[in-house]
């Protein structure tokens, strides 16, 4: 059974605000794998262009439209031009946000105040008044909110951007309210601290990031790819059924797991060379492959994990290089071949993937 089989998104229409990096590109990435059709949108028509071209790249199909969701006569053009092209919009994403000040609110401008209001809150207002409708003409559509864990609780020096993001979290219940009649889906989400660059003065703030993890049970940071799995989740409803989705990350032991998820895009603008130059400086060269499978049997249904990982290191590249990071991976069970040097049945039988569909299919069989 594959993922395609489990979640289709094939047909579906997916506008996604701020999907040009951080949890909105992840979102993008996914549904797009799911076989939405997806429009990117943020500000600057070069990132717009540059995530569209990767998920072109990865077979999906992909519409890039640039927008500064403070003006709300580009939304009406966001909006105009991806029903002019797919003629109908089934899940809004809102995912761009701002938060210009840091600091206690006693400090805050007029300006600072007003625009965090106007783009956090107003701009997805806009969207879903302009989005919505021809949802409700079909009687079937999806609308996701990104808040955030700080509309929850009071913050020294995120006051304005909570008070933001707590109105998103009214916004949903509201639009659950006057919608969910017409069979529209409006949901919330309110991710904790994510490493992504919108959140980088937080994360890279040891004390931040301490403060952070005694707070969370995982003991951990989050990852795009956490929120993009409570994503697919939200949308199964889009796709009549179960939902699976796919991670897969390479982690070195000397860098306390990184690149993790990251290593595709490592891999993008360092080349097989630059994987082992991340070393060089260190004699451990251990690393582990990971792959994730996040099964979900419906709207409501927990989530399920099955985690397949390979033990190995990380050498220079040896072996066809037309896979991936495959050539600079020497699992410790292949007799010292990297992946890309080992016959296909035999990598299978010992690979990270292997390893996690053999236990989705044992899973699967009881």
């Amino acid at each position: 059974m594959s993922a395609q089989d489990l979640f289709d998104l094939t047909g579906k229409v997916a506008l996604i605000t701020g999907s040009t990096k951080g949890i909105g590109k992840e979102i993008a990435k996914v549904f797009a794998d799911a076989g939405a059709k997806v429009v990117v949108s943020s500000r600057k028509p070069e990132r717009c262009d540059e995530t569209a071209a990767e998920i072109r790249e990865a077979g999906g199909e992909v519409l890039p439209i640039p927008c500064n969701i403070s003006d709300k006569e580009q939304i009406k053009a966001l909006v105009d031009a991806t029903l002019a092209a797919w003629k109908k919009i089934d899940i809004l994403v809102c995912n761009a946000a701002v938060n210009p000040y840091f600091g206690p609110l006693s400090g805050i401008t007029q300006d600072a105040y007003d625009k965090i209001m106007d783009v956090n809150i107003g701009s997805n207002l806009w969207l879903c008044n302009m989005v919505i409708p021809q949802m409700a003409e079909r009687k079937d559509g999806a609308v996701i909110i990104v808040s955030s864990i700080g509309g929850l609780k009071g913050s020294g020096n995120l006051g304005a951007y909570g008070i933001s993001k707590a109105a998103d979290m009214q916004l949903a219940r509201n639009l659950a309210v006057e919608w969910g009649p017409s069979n529209i889906r409006s949901n919330c989400i309110a991710p904790g601290l994510v490493k992504t660059d919108f959140a980088r003065a937080l994360w890279e703030d040891p004390e931040q990031t301490k403060r952070a993890l005694a707070a969370y049970p995982s003991g951990r940071l989050g990852e795009p790819e956490d929120i993009a799995r409570e994503k697919c989740v939200l949308a199964a409803a889009a796709a009549g059924g179960a939902v699976m989705c796919e991670d897969t990350l390479l982690c070195f032991d000397a860098l306390n797991g990184l690149p993790g998820p990251y290593i595709k895009w490592f891999l993008q603008k360092t080349g097989h060379a630059g994987l082992n130059n991340l070393l060089a400086a260190y004699d451990d060269k251990g690393a582990y492959a990971q792959c994730l499978f996040a099964l979900c049997a419906g709207p409501g249904a927990p989530v399920r994990l099955f985690d397949g990982r390979t033990r190995g290191a990380i050498v220079p590249a040896r072996g066809p290089t037309d896979f991936g990071w495959d050539p600079v991976f020497e699992p410790a069970e292949s007799g010292g071949l990297t992946y890309a040097e080992m016959d296909k049945a035999a990598k299978n039988a010992i690979s990270h993937r292997g390893r996690a569909l053999a236990q989705l299919r044992t899973w699967l069989a009881d």
